[in-house]
């Protein structure tokens, strides 16, 4: 299957001397969805933690080549997940995604 999403870098830039603040970027990719899958765990709350076990393909391009560690999330199905895993087999990258984003934006 296809994909065409965002991927999210989070690098760490100097705002004003000795001053370093993460500042998130995003871009979007077509992506190879390798594999699909979708945990529920139990929990003391009304609803389960879902955890995303998706693992997605790209093409890399000279940016994700040099920002390859700072890779973040991954924006599917209208929520952003969070990378557990970043694999470089050139010339693509190979991406796993696990639970939920969490950032400064969105709590």
């Amino acid at each position: 299957m296809k994909h065409r999403g965002i991927i999210g870098f989070v690098v760490t830039s100097e705002v004003r001397p000795g001053v370093y603040l993460p500042e998130p970027e995003e871009r979007t990719y077509y992506m190879d969805v390798l594999l699909d899958t979708i945990y529920h765990h139990p929990s003391s709350y009304v609803n389960d933690n879902i955890e995303v076990r998706n693992k997605f393909s790209v093409v890399s391009d000279s940016y994700i080549k040099k920002h390859l560690s700072s890779i973040a999330y991954v924006e599917w199905g209208g929520s952003k997940w969070k990378v557990e895993s970043a694999k470089s087999i050139p010339p693509r990258v190979e991406i796993t995604i696990g639970g939920v984003w969490h950032d400064e934006r969105s709590n």
